[in-house]
C-alpha cells in the first residue's frame, strides 16, 4: 500500500498515501514461494521500506534483484541501507517503466510486492489516465475509474514477466468481490496456469484495519479455470503450511458477482445444506418480496429535522411538518411497527410549500434563519429549487437499519418518512409487510447478510440497497399471528434482539422450513465463523 511522488509530502500521512509496509514474516513467505532457482530474476515494483528486498537479496544475492519506487525519501533510505544496488533501482512511477529499458532487463522470473492501495479518484488526472491506459492495454478491456491503483500495478507487472513466470502480491481483500476487479480476474484466468488466494485471520498490518489477501499466480502464459482459496489461523500456520481451508473456486463464479470467497469459509456440511433443493427452494431474495432503497437526503440534518418542541417554539404550521426517522437507533425497542413510537420521541421533517405565496410568516422567519446559517449554500440545497424543498419523500412499507451486527426491520404502520440513514422497503404486489418482517428474524437471514453484505474497514456491516436486496430470507405462505405477537414483545424489551432471532430459528426455521435443531446450530455456527473473519479487521 505504498504511496508515490505525487503524494509525498509532510501534509500526507501514511494512510493517505497508502504507505503501509509489509511485515517481514509475510514478505519472507512470499519470497520463499517466488524464488525457485539461484538464476531467478526478481522485480519489486514499489519497494517502499524494502521489506521484500532484504529476503530477496538473502535468497538470490543483490545482483538478481531489481526494484522501483516513486517516493524519493523511501528510495534513498533503501539505497543507504544497501538493500538494492543503485544500477538496479528505478526512481519514478513504475507505471511509466517499460521492460528492457534501463535499469530493467526484458523479462523477470517473478514480480513480488505490495502495491499502492489508493483510489484513482485521489490521484492527479494525468496519473489516472496513465493507470487506466496501462490496465486497458494489458487486459484488452477498460478498467473502471472507480478502482484502486493496486490493479494497474498488478497488470503492469505482468508486462515484465517471462513465460512461465509468477507474481506474488499483497492485495486488499476487496479483490475477491468488487465490481472493478472482475476484468482482472478474467485476465488472470487466461494468462496464468495456477492461482492461489491466501487469507490469514491475523492481520498482516497491525496498525491498519485493511483486510488483505496474498495473490500467488504461477505459470505465466498458461490458463486455469480455478483459484485455490486457502485460509490460515495465523502467520505461524501460514509459514508451516497448515491451512484451515483449501477450496478450489471457479473464477467464473467470482466474475459472476457472487461472494464465493466468503462462502468458502463455511464448512462443507453447511454449504451442502444451503444448496440443497429442500432449503434453496424455500428461500427468496429480499428484493423479490420488498424492494429496498435509501431514504431522502435532507442536505442539512439539523435545519430540516425538528422536534415537536422546536417546531412549536418557531410557530411552524403542523401541515408543514412530516413525521420522520433519521437513525437506525430509532428502530430499537419499538417492536415490529413504527406505530408504537411515542409522540414525544418523534422528529419532524420541515416540508414547507414550494410556492412562496403559501409560506407563513413563521416559515419566512425560519427560512431566513437557515439562510443566515448558510444552509441554502450546502451542496444538496443549492442544486435544488427552491433550496428548502427536500425531494424524494415517500412513506415506505418497511424500514431496515443500515449499520448493525443484527439489522432491525420494522413495519412502517406509523406512516413515517425516513432519511438516507435507513433503508426503505416497498413490498411487492401480493406481499404483506408482516410476511417480510416475520421472515427476517432468524439465523439464516443473518448468515445471508454475512455472505451478501460488505463491511467497513473496522468490520462493521453496512447495508446498501444493492446488497440488501440480495439477502436470502425464508419465503412464508402464512405468518402465525402468535409468532408476530411474541416477536413484537421481544423486540420491545431491552436486550431482546438476540431472543427475537432465536425465536425465529424455532418458529420459522424449525417449524416452517422443517430444519432440524442440528441444522439450525450448523447455521448459527456459520454466522459466528463469518463474523469472526469480519471482525478480524477491528
Amino acid at each position: 500500500m505504498k504511496g508515490g511522488g505525487w503524494l509525498a509530502g509532510s501534509q500526507f500521512l501514511q494512510k493517505a498515501r497508502g504507505a503501509f509496509y509489509t511485515t517481514h514474516t509475510a514478505a519472507e513467505y512470499m519470497v520463499r514461494w517466488a524464488v525457485r532457482s539461484p538464476g531467478d530474476l526478481i522485480l519489486e515494483p514499489c519497494f517502499g521500506a524494502g521489506a521484500f528486498l532484504g529476503p530477496l537479496s538473502e535468497a538470490l544475492g543483490p545482483e538478481r534483484v531489481y526494484g522501483a519506487e516513486i517516493d524519493e525519501a523511501a528510495y534513498r533510505r533503501v539505497l543507504d541501507r544497501r538493500l538494492l544496488w543503485t544500477d538496479r533501482a528505478y526512481l519514478g512511477d513504475f507505471l511509466r517503466a517499460d521492460p528492457g529499458k534501463p535499469p530493467f532487463p526484458r523479462a523477470f522470473t517473478a514480480v513480488v510486492g505490495n502495491p499502492p492501495y489508493i483510489r484513482l479518484r485521489r490521484l492527479p488526472r494525468q496519473a489516472v489516465a496513465r493507470a487506466l491506459q496501462i490496465a486497458a492495454a494489458v487486459m484488452g478491456e477498460p478498467m473502471s475509474p472507480s478502482g484502486s491503483l493496486w490493479m494497474p500495478f498488478v497488470l503492469q507487472s505482468c508486462r515484465f514477466l517471462a513465460p512461465g513466470g509468477r507474481i506474488a502480491f499483497v492485495l486488499p481483500y476487496e479483490l475477491t468481490y468488487v465490481q472493478y476487479a472482475k476484468p482482472l480476474w478474467r485476465y488472470l484466468k487466461g494468462h496464468f496456469g495456477e492461482m492461489r488466494c491466501v487469507r490469514v485471520h491475523d492481520r498482516l498490518f497491525p496498525d491498519l484495519s485493511q483486510d488483505v489477501v496474498l495473490l500467488l499466480a504461477d505459470r505465466f502464459g498458461g490458463a486455469t479455470d480455478v483459484v485455490t482459496f486457502e485460509t490460515y489461523a495465523d502467520l505461524d500456520a501460514l509459514l508451516d503450511g497448515r491451512p484451515d481451508t483449501a477450496v478450489d473456486i471457479a473464477v467464473d463464479d467470482v466474475v459472476a458477482g457472487g461472494r464465493p470467497f466468503v462462502e468458502a469459509l463455511l464448512p462443507p456440511a453447511l454449504r451442502e445444506l444451503l444448496s440443497s433443493p429442500r432449503l434453496a427452494g424455500r428461500l427468496s431474495r429480499l428484493g423479490q418480496l420488498s424492494r429496498f432503497g435509501i431514504g431522502y437526503v435532507a442536505g442539512d440534518k439539523r435545519f430540516f429535522h425538528l422536534s415537536a418542541e422546536q417546531a412549536r417554539a418557531r410557530e411552524i404550521p403542523p401541515a408543514h411538518l412530516q413525521p420522520t426517522l433519521t437513525s437506525g437507533r430509532e428502530l430499537r425497542g419499538i417492536g415490529i411497527s413504527t406505530r408504537s413510537i411515542p409522540r414525544e420521541r418523534r422528529l419532524y421533517l420541515y416540508d414547507p410549500p414550494a410556492d412562496p405565496e403559501h409560506l407563513t410568516a413563521a416559515d419566512l422567519r425560519y427560512l431566513a434563519e437557515g439562510e443566515a446559517a448558510g444552509v441554502h449554500l450546502r451542496y444538496k440545497c443549492r442544486i435544488r429549487e427552491p433550496w428548502y424543498r427536500v425531494p424524494g419523500l415517500h412513506r415506505p412499507d418497511l424500514l431496515l437499519s443500515v449499520f448493525s451486527e443484527r439489522p432491525v426491520m420494522v413495519m412502517n404502520e406509523g406512516g413515517f418518512l425516513a432519511s438516507n440513514s435507513l433503508l426503505c422497503g416497498f413490498v411487492a404486489p401480493g406481499i404483506g409487510p408482516e410476511q417480510v418482517v416475520a421472515a427476517w428474524y432468524n439465523s439464516l437471514t443473518l448468515l445471508s447478510c454475512e455472505t451478501e453484505v460488505h463491511s467497513l474497514g473496522g468490520g462493521v456491516l453496512i447495508l446498501i440497497p444493492g446488497e440488501a436486496n440480495k439477502v436470502r430470507v425464508p419465503r412464508l405462505d402464512r405468518v402465525p399471528s402468535a409468532y408476530l405477537a411474541e416477536l413484537d414483545r421481544l423486540l420491545r424489551r431491552a436486550g431482546g434482539l438476540d431472543d427475537a432471532f432465536a425465536l425465529g430459528d424455532e418458529v420459522i426455521l424449525q417449524s416452517e422450513l422443517e430444519l432440524t435443531r442440528s441444522e439450525v446450530n450448523l447455521i448459527r455456527d456459520g454466522v459466528e465463523t463469518l463474523r469472526r473473519w469480519r471482525r478480524n479487521r477491528c
